[in-house]
């Protein structure tokens, strides 16, 4: 019987160290979202000025690194894009970047099937 209370405290533990990592990484993210990413999407808009891949890529890449942040937190990798999408669309930039990165993959994808 003591060898089941033990477990059981055990994953009320984990789960409370798991609730204290979710609400971290969820506060660290909108502190980040509303200093660094608006700036951050300036930059890239600024140094691609004749092509936008430039933009198109480092969009990408933003929502590959904060997914790949939460999966190296133990938190899912949906969550991670999903925090990444919330943060960009929270930018002024918001509508620029979503035609940019659809634009993206729709041009790259009739090139692929020309082919």
């Amino acid at each position: 019987m003591r060898a089941i209370r033990v477990s059981v405290s055990c994953r009320c533990s984990a789960a409370r160290v798991g609730l204290v990592i979710l609400i971290a990484f969820l506060v660290a993210l909108s502190i980040f979202a509303r200093t660094c990413v608006p700036w951050f999407l300036k930059l890239m808009i600024s140094l691609s000025s004749q092509t936008n891949e430039l933009y198109q890529l480092a969009a990408v890449a933003f929502c590959l690194l904060v997914a790949w942040c939460s999966d190296k937190l133990g938190l899912s990798l949906e969550l991670g894009s999903f925090a990444a999408g919330v943060m960009i669309s929270t930018t002024d930039l918001a509508q620029h970047t979503l035609e940019q990165v659809i634009y993206g993959v729709f041009t790259n994808n009739n090139f692929i099937i020309q082919i």
